[in-house]
């Protein structure tokens, strides 16, 4: 009997690379993602700390031109933080339909798995079954033999 041969392996070898070139594609998103996280949170600490240095100048007296200055640089800072919150949304949708891809070439090469397993099991029981009936034959062919040749000796 001949070797068992998956007449969609290729097929199951593209799913397996275009799932792994999601998954590389996944990696970058989340990269981004979190390098954007890490810059949010900087602008935050970075306006925190500039409205805590304005509140310290207020209660020691400040002129009217530096307090201009102090709320244009932490609204300035504000926008940025606002700005940042929509980079991050456009990432995540990102993200988000990349892991829909994602699953869904999974699911794919699942089927195409299980589909591989099943042909493999039926070759395999083919095997068997051919194998038992060669089997059979040969002892019946044995037993035949053996009938023949006792028989043949009484005569």
């Amino acid at each position: 009997m001949k070797k068992f041969e998956f007449r969609l392996e290729p097929i199951l070898d593209l799913r397996k690379q275009e799932e792994k070139n999601i998954q590389k594609e996944l990696m970058k998103l989340r990269k981004n993602h979190n390098e954007l996280q890490e810059k949010l949170a900087e602008k935050k600490a970075d306006k925190d700390k500039w409205q805590q240095k304005l509140s310290r100048e207020q209660e020691e007296g400040i002129s009217s031109t530096t307090l201009v200055k102090y709320r244009n640089y932490i609204n300035y800072l504000y926008d940025e933080i606002e700005e940042t919150k929509l980079e991050m949304d456009y990432w995540r949708e990102k993200i988000e339909d990349c892991q829909e891809r994602l699953l869904a070439k999974v699911k794919e090469k699942k089927k195409l798995v299980k589909l591989k397993e099943k042909q493999a099991e039926e070759h395999w029981e083919e095997f068997l079954q051919e194998e038992r009936k060669q089997n059979d034959e040969v002892a019946t062919n044995n037993y035949n033999h053996k009938q023949d040749k006792s028989s043949g000796s009484i005569i």
